[in-house]
């Protein structure tokens, strides 16, 4: 793999889990986690999301984010997790509880997840997206390893720098296709997304973002994380860009 847009090529479409997030009564397989990432990227992009836009993300364990982030991907746009209260964006994608309280420019979008929000002029997430054309954007690109996927206030992170550390905590974990990976850290450490949803999609495993319930096979763990339930565990502190 080379760009985060071969996470959700058309030959990667399956009945195979991908994401579950049990707390919110979701499951992705391969087939519904690529569509509807499509459906996604066509949605931003119809919002004005270009190459080199910047998208802002919550940050809730959820799969909306992770949707937003590999959406933006797709259309060669920045993705922000847990992007700051006036964050410079194109779009924000927040949960309904969150997304009035950016203080955004004109003419950026707002977008909220979570349920409906009573303001008409904020787009409501799964309502809009589920709309959408469920096909590959025409703007996705096979080769963008150098562009930039992913911003923090002090870091930008390229295609190739993410799916590179991705790869690095897949060896490292021994993941497969049949290994659910927990995260336990917050998404908007780069770190723990690259390792803790990223690494999993990379071999086709499962992403998980457990409840007080869930035991996954291997987890990625915040540097405070104590009695971590599986027995596999990277710390986002031994992540490598």
């Amino acid at each position: 793999m080379e760009t985060l847009v071969d996470l959700v090529a058309r030959s990667r479409r399956s009945d195979a889990p991908a994401l579950r997030a049990p707390t919110h009564d979701q499951f992705y397989d391969y087939q519904r986690l690529c569509t509807t990432t499509w459906k996604t990227a066509n949605f931003l992009h119809a919002r004005g999301v270009r190459a080199r836009s910047t998208v802002g993300v919550g940050d809730d364990p959820r799969a909306q984010p992770v949707l937003a982030v590999l959406a933006s991907a797709l259309l060669g746009a920045k993705a922000y997790v847990g992007a700051p209260r006036d964050v410079d964006a194109r779009a924000v994608v927040a949960h309904v509880d969150d997304v009035d309280d950016y203080d955004l420019e004109p003419g950026t979008q707002r977008v909220a997840y979570g349920g409906d929000h009573d303001d008409p002029d904020v787009y409501h997430f799964e309502g809009d997206v589920w709309s959408e054309n469920p096909t590959m954007p025409p703007e996705a690109q096979s080769r963008m390893d150098v562009n930039v996927a992913l911003v923090t206030g002090t870091e930008a992170l390229t295609h190739g720098e993410l799916l590179a550390a991705a790869t690095d905590v897949a060896d490292r974990l021994s993941l497969s296709d049949e290994v659910e990976v927990a995260v336990r850290a917050p998404i908007s450490d780069p770190r723990a997304f690259a390792a803790g949803v990223l690494a999993p999609l990379v071999v086709g495993g499962t992403v998980v973002f457990p409840d007080d319930d869930t035991v996954a096979d291997a987890a990625v763990t915040a540097p405070d994380a104590d009695d971590v339930p599986e027995s596999r565990t990277l710390g986002v502190r031994d992540v490598e860009f």
